[in-house]
């Protein structure tokens, strides 16, 4: 009897191992689905379709507040409407990186904050000042820094109201979608985030065509993922990118 009941635990113990890989496998799929869908729509500015596959609260595309220690390291780097304000920073979470920028842009006269981008060096694919040109650009470093500051407080305090007026719906844009642009090639492997997100990480190739010319460029990083409604939903105002 005693032996019968032995066997009886031990295969209950290996059909829910096996249901629980099962299960992992499952989930590991969506999440590498989420992330070509959102990777092919972002690379080619389809807003539209980004919604589909991100957060419908703008506070929950940014998450937890993730640092231990947070420092801008230089001025605002300011073109017209758009900015950049370095930091460093050491994360509660060792998959975030130390380095990056405060993406800003200037909506009725007041400097929000985009996303949070980490990277070494600012990737050329998205266009970004690497210092403030004119007169006019250098006068509004000031107002960006003080604005970025006030929004990562808030974020800090998890003050949601504050930080909603301090951040900028980037969705809402109407920007011309890039035609000729395709990603391939996408490798993914997720792991865990210290609060329990998945943390994404993506290998991809990025290649423009246009008429009888390409060029094509490897693309590595990171995205944090949440659930939401059942759906794994992609948290895209934090962003780690290597080129």
């Amino acid at each position: 009897m005693k032996r019968i009941l032995l066997y009886s635990l031990l295969a209950t113990l290996l059909l829910c191992g096996g249901a629980a890989g099962v299960l992992r496998a499952a989930a590991a799929d969506e999440q590498h689905a989420v992330v070509e869908q959102f990777l092919r729509a972002y690379f080619r500015n389809n807003w539209a379709a980004v919604k589909r596959v991100v957060p419908a609260s703008r506070i929950a595309m940014f998450g937890p507040y993730p640092y231990k220690e947070f420092h801008f390291t230089d001025v605002a780097k300011v073109q017209t409407n758009q900015a950049v304000m370095e930091f460093a920073a050491a994360s509660v979470d060792g998959n975030i990186p130390t380095k990056g920028g405060l993406l800003m842009y200037r909506k009725d006269g007041t400097w929000l904050v985009r996303q949070v981008l980490y990277y070494d060096k600012v990737p050329r694919i998205f266009r970004l000042p690497n210092k403030s040109v004119t007169d006019a650009d250098r006068a509004e470093e000031p107002r960006v820094k003080a604005s970025a500051s006030a929004f990562m407080s808030a974020w800090k305090a998890n003050e949601e109201k504050a930080m909603l007026h301090r951040s900028y719906d980037w969705l809402s844009r109407d920007d011309d979608e890039i035609a000729g642009l395709r990603i391939s090639d996408l490798t993914t492997d997720c792991t865990t985030t210290h609060w329990g997100d998945p943390f994404v990480h993506y290998s991809v190739k990025a290649s423009y065509h246009f008429g009888p010319f390409s060029y094509s460029m490897g693309v590595r990083g990171g995205l944090i993922l949440v659930r939401e409604n059942g759906t794994w939903k992609v948290r895209a105002n934090q962003m780690m990118m290597a080129f």
